[in-house]
């Protein structure tokens, strides 16, 4: 499906509809590996939180094959101390 992460169907269809969005240009905050691939996709700046799946997924970044994406990754404990970092 196109429209399933990691496939970035969806994000250039919002694009498309939504001409001031440009993810290239933002965030990408997830808890999943797929996330993390769809980010780097767009070019967005990835964005790891450990809650939900986020701490199995941080071990999972630690395999040589994930290596170019933990190193673009930021990782923080939850969507709160993400936002704060934004101040």
């Amino acid at each position: 499906d196109e429209f399933a992460k990691p496939n970035v169907g969806m994000f250039k269809r919002c694009e498309k509809e939504n001409p001031n969005i440009k993810f290239s240009r933002g965030y990408y905050v997830g808890d999943k590996l797929s996330d993390l691939k769809v980010a780097m996709k767009m070019k967005a700046k990835p964005i790891l939180v450990r809650t939900g799946y986020g701490l199995e997924t941080e071990k999972l970044l630690n395999r040589f094959s994930y290596k170019k994406i933990k190193a673009k990754t930021k990782i923080f404990d939850d969507l709160k101390s993400f936002v704060d970092s934004l101040n």
